[in-house]
């Protein structure tokens, strides 16, 4: 009924990925900001978007 993506993992099974969208494209859950997973890291669609396509492989994440 939904997924996430883009993905990308930073550690084992920890990734940024975006919010949980519908297959039509709508948001199924916007939650941001607050914890939500196990220890993913949610960004709006946009922000993901913008992430996949600007930041280069292998660049280092810290997460505070």
């Amino acid at each position: 009924t939904y997924y996430v993506g883009p993905v990308m993992i930073f550690s084992g099974n920890y990734a940024l990925h975006s919010v949980l969208m519908r297959y039509g494209g709508s948001v199924y859950d916007g939650t941001v900001g607050r914890p939500a997973s196990h220890g993913c890291v949610r960004l709006r669609q946009e922000d993901m978007l913008w992430l996949r396509n600007f930041i280069p492989l292998h660049t280092t994440v810290v997460v505070y």
